[in-house]
């Protein structure tokens, strides 16, 4: 037990040494099959690294490696949840990005494939042996007061067996973002100024508004982060502070949790009804039913020493 303990102890201990407090933060993050785990990146200055934690926030362990001049983020789990990916970069490098599969733990990591281009987010295909990614040509800010976001953006699909890519859209967006699987033909994500998107991924360019019909924000541009629940055929999905549930079938949304700190990323259990969140304010993960019932604030302890 004390062997487990001693990789994250000097782990957050070199974090703690060349960054502060406020610098740091929970970002895009996936929960296990058996809904025992949460994988997460965490951001500490310029760099991130992925950890894992048990479900009640204990036994917190590292699963990329530390590096200071690399970056490891945003963590997705196979449909078996025997393998896992994670998108790796050289610190003040975002033009060159890198794909990771490894085991469940971290362990037995190998480099599928490196590609010129940013890549922020990707997810394994539950029908293929593929993974889908989305990649943008350029980072910057359309005006001075903008925060700098990735734009020329398009879907690729990478071939885990023989690391080929293939080019999916010629959108060449101005960005696209959260992006999962809807079935075995389709995925779905967020399009700044247009929603919530449906994506064939056949390679016919198309895109379909799948935003609701009762529109509850009364703007469209606002809904993003989509999660379809195949087993429930619901769709969840956030806007500014708010979280919402659709069933496909009306599209009519309906709200169930509002946060005042802003919902940051979410995830759906496997097993169960409930839905797992992080907010922009505080390190902390909350678990919520689907009718927005808090059921458990799960603290971390990040700031162990």
């Amino acid at each position: 037990m004390m062997k487990k303990a001693l990789p994250i102890f000097f782990l957050l201990a070199c974090l703690q040494a060349c960054t502060s407090k406020t610098e740091t933060r929970i970002g895009i993050f996936d929960i296990s099959k058996d809904d025992e785990i949460i994988i997460f990146t965490w951001y500490y200055g310029s760099g991130a690294t992925i950890l894992r934690v048990d479900i009640d926030g204990k036994n917190l362990q590292p699963v990329s490696p530390f590096s200071k001049d690399s970056s490891y983020v945003n963590p997705k789990y196979n449909e078996k949840g025997t393998k896992l990916l994670y998108i790796g970069r050289k610190n003040g490098d975002v033009s060159n990005s890198s794909v990771y599969i490894a085991d469940a733990d971290g362990g037995n990591r190998y480099l599928l494939a490196k590609e010129s281009g940013i890549i922020d987010e990707a997810f394994f295909s539950s029908c293929d042996d593929l993974i889908y990614y989305i990649k943008s040509r350029e980072f910057g800010n359309s005006s001075p007061v903008a925060r700098p976001q990735p734009h020329g953006s398009d879907v690729y699909s990478l071939n885990i067996r023989t690391g080929k890519s293939n080019q999916i859209t010629n959108f060449d967006a101005y960005g696209l973002y959260r992006p999962s699987e809807y079935d075995c033909q389709s995925m779905i994500l967020h399009m700044p100024l247009k929603g919530m998107i449906k994506v064939p991924t056949d390679g016919s360019n198309k895109q379909y508004d799948i935003n609701p019909i009762n529109d509850p924000r009364k703007d469209t541009s606002l809904y993003g982060s989509p999660l379809f629940s195949k087993k429930n055929n619901i769709l969840f999905f956030l806007a500014p502070y708010e979280m919402y549930t659709m069933k496909m079938k009306d599209r009519m949304a309906k709200l169930i949790i509002r946060d005042d700190d802003m919902i940051n990323n979410f995830r759906l259990f496997n097993r169960q009804k409930k839905i797992i969140y992080t907010n922009y304010k505080e390190n902390y993960f909350y678990t919520i039913d689907y009718n927005g019932k808090i059921i458990r604030k799960i603290e971390v302890d990040l700031n162990a020493n």
